[in-house]
């Protein structure tokens, strides 16, 4: 098969590969950059953890993040007051005398936190994991959901006697 470009082009140039390297063990727990900010080394965007989508509907929050392969005992959903936190933790094992080539899923512990402007029905909150998707819904509280309010019209021929 003729290509225009040789495959030894397609594969990471060990500088590159070096450089990736360096750039992920500056999170990692034993960095101690991930010690004097640990807020930062636990996000999921410093390390590529899970993305997520948020969604509102006019009684709910409806949250989905991708988990592929992570066990349900590895994954923990807390809501304290208007604070819903997600975290979790992805371990990969890789075999004995190997080494990676190319590490691009996200890996080690993660945590994502969202505060909402609006109080929450917290005796109402589900949250399942299904195909390694994690659904959580969170119903809004009755005080926290809009409501037409009816208008009541006076009569001015009452005020005029």
């Amino acid at each position: 098969m003729n290509r225009l470009f040789p495959s030894t082009w397609l594969r990471p140039a060990p500088m590159a590969m070096e450089l990736d390297r360096l750039i992920q063990d500056f999170w990692t727990s034993t960095s101690p950059f991930s010690a004097a900010m640990p807020e930062l080394a636990a996000g999921a965007l410093a390390d590529g953890g899970p993305a997520w989508n948020v969604s509102e509907t006019p009684t709910t929050f409806e949250i989905e993040m991708e988990l592929p392969g992570l066990a349900l005992e590895n994954v923990e959903v807390t809501l304290e007051g208007r604070d819903l936190s997600i975290r979790g933790e992805r371990k990969t094992a890789i075999p004995e005398g190997a080494s990676w080539q190319r590490r691009e899923r996200f890996h080690g512990k993660f945590s994502r936190s969202l505060h909402f402007g609006m109080d929450l029905d917290a005796s109402r909150v589900a949250a399942r994991l299904e195909q390694g998707v994690l659904s959580v819904t969170l119903p809004k509280a009755e005080t926290a959901m809009a409501r037409r309010i009816p208008i009541q019209v006076k009569s001015i021929e009452a005020k005029v006697q």
